[in-house]
């Protein structure tokens, strides 16, 4: 069986004489060997020192079916991200495997784990050795959102009249809210009744986070004063 492995078999006639080699009714070649790199029947003739002719024939197939290289993902993204810093590339379709990125070999295993962008190739071999490649392109999307606090008061500032103040989560696609010590809920605005510094942390699609604080500041009550007047008598 010829493949793409086995490129080539060597036929051996024994015996004594005069040997000549045919493929099919075509004389192919002299001697008592002959190597093949083709498919096909072969027959050996031999013309002994008695004059007797005897033959004996082979047939030779070939087996250089291609393979079908395949590359699938785990998780089924070709981004890393900040939430997804790995990335399982499992290849099939193959007897042996093997993974480079460009010129370096990384990997002889159906599957191997993808923490850096790049240009990723499998080749697959079969059992004949015949070989396929198979190329994936892994990007990479680490860009922090941009978080930002609006307040419904201008100054920011809790005094007599302004009891509360509501603060607004922008930036992100979900939202944690502290004050140092404590967490204060993850929905995008929160109602503060007390001074003190707050942060709010807004996390992107991408599963990457940013800050941004905002400090609310207290006005003590004024207890006004009264000055007594003296009476005022008529004249």
């Amino acid at each position: 069986l010829l493949s793409c492995s086995q490129t080539s078999i060597s036929l051996n006639a024994v015996g004594t004489g005069t040997f000549a080699w045919a493929n099919g009714i075509t004389p192919i070649s002299t001697g008592n060997a002959l190597n093949i790199t083709t498919p096909g029947t072969y027959t050996v003739g031999l013309l002994d020192q008695n004059g007797c002719l005897s033959s004996s024939s082979i047939t030779i197939t070939q087996d250089i079916a291609q393979p079908v290289a395949v590359i699938t993902t785990n998780p089924n993204t070709q981004v890393l991200t900040c939430s997804t810093t790995s990335i399982a590339l499992i290849g099939s379709g193959g007897n042996t495997y093997s993974w480079s990125n460009g010129a370096t070999a990384i990997a002889n295993f159906s599957t191997t784990n993808i923490t850096a962008p790049g240009t990723y190739t499998l080749s697959v071999t079969g059992t004949n050795g015949c070989v396929d490649t198979e190329i994936i392109n892994i990007s990479q999307n680490i860009t922090p959102p941009v978080a930002s606090i609006t307040s419904n008061v201008a100054n920011n500032t809790l005094n007599c009249n302004t009891t509360s103040i509501t603060l607004t989560a922008g930036g992100g696609v979900s939202y944690s809210w502290s004050n140092g010590t404590a967490s204060l809920g993850t929905t995008n605005s929160i109602n503060v009744t007390s001074a003190g510094t707050y942060t709010l942390t807004a996390t992107g699609a991408n599963g990457c986070t940013d800050t941004e604080n905002i400090t609310i500041t207290s006005q003590a009550n004024t207890i006004p004063t009264f000055n007594a007047i003296a009476p005022i008598c008529a004249g």
